[in-house]
């Protein structure tokens, strides 16, 4: 078997490990929320809507899932989100996550 054939056989594996278990594999979970801007991203302390909005700057946020829970999807103002038809929408309408603080975020500089 020659060189290049060997080669050519484990580019072939790398890809479909990599479409297997990579990161935007189908066969796993995604637990990872990123946001390039952090004022985008909603963080509440709790899981009541009502409650003061966390506020990191407007910084890069890498927030790892815990749980989330499905339900119907609504906007910051509150009202319904609907398709086309007018039926509501539904997914994951809150999630429970964690971040790593860093000093940049409690002094609202960039992250």
């Amino acid at each position: 078997m020659q060189l290049y054939t060997k080669i050519l056989i484990g580019m072939v594996i790398g890809v479909i490990v990599g479409l297997c278990f990579g990161p935007n594999a189908a066969l796993l979970d995604h637990d990872l929320y990123y946001y390039s801007n952090g004022k985008s991203a909603p963080l509440y302390l709790s899981k009541d809507a009502s409650d003061e909005i966390a506020r990191f700057g407007d910084g890069a946020l890498k927030l790892n899932l815990i749980d989330h829970h499905e339900g119907q999807l609504s906007n910051l103002d509150g009202k319904s989100l609907v398709d086309a038809t007018g039926a509501a929408l539904t997914g994951a309408a809150w999630a429970q996550v964690e971040l790593k603080l860093k000093p940049q975020m409690l002094l609202g500089d960039r992250g």
